[in-house]
């Protein structure tokens, strides 16, 4: 709040936060040699991340090669990126930072229209499984027919029975009809025969 103008301001900004001392190389340093990535983040937080200390050691008068950026870059990924890595760097002297982060965000944009792909394809395979058990199921509406030949359900009656003529060797038979089964005997058949005499 003292300050008065802006050089003295970002002076003592400077020395604050950004102090060119030893421990603040030495810091800032490690930070970048052992940073890695970090699981479930997308690959454009670990490459803003990066390119932070990357930012910082800049602030502080220490300049980074840009293959060597590149080869940390790849050294940060975890192991499931070896195959990308070597892909990446087969048959080459060198490779740039920009070659390596531009590679890698285009890998995750694949990732994930092949991941929205899968989705959306999941998501149709089982709304048609849906719609084939719906035209699956049958429903049936069946009255149950008591022994005597009338419905259970007293609202609704049988349907007359129409006769039809079959096609057949052109003789016309009357039409018979239906017998009624026979009624159970009273009496037993032993009681009805004749009594032997010993």
């Amino acid at each position: 709040m003292r300050r008065t103008s802006a050089k003295e301001l970002w002076q003592k900004l400077e020395e604050k936060y950004m102090t060119k001392s030893l421990e603040n190389r030495i810091y800032l340093k490690k930070k970048l040699f052992r940073f890695e990535y970090r699981q479930g983040i997308f690959m454009s937080e670990h490459l803003d991340d990066f390119n932070k200390i990357i930012a910082d050691l800049m602030n502080i008068d220490v300049k980074i090669d840009d293959k060597d950026k590149a080869l940390l870059l790849l050294n940060s990924l975890p192991n499931n990126y070896d195959h990308f890595t070597h892909t990446l760097i087969n048959g080459k002297t060198e490779v740039q930072y920009d070659v390596v982060s531009a590679t890698l965000m285009n890998n995750e944009y694949r990732k994930k229209d092949k991941q929205a792909h899968r989705d959306s394809s999941s998501n149709a395979l089982t709304d048609e499984s849906k719609a084939s058990d719906k035209s699956k199921q049958v429903e049936f509406d069946v009255n149950p027919v008591k022994s005597d030949g009338d419905y259970t359900n007293e609202e609704e009656t049988p349907v007359d029975i129409i006769p039809v003529e079959l096609e057949g060797d052109g003789t016309d038979e009357e039409e018979t009809p239906a017998q009624e089964p026979p009624q159970k005997q009273a009496d037993s058949i032993a009681a009805s025969r004749p009594k032997r005499n010993i």
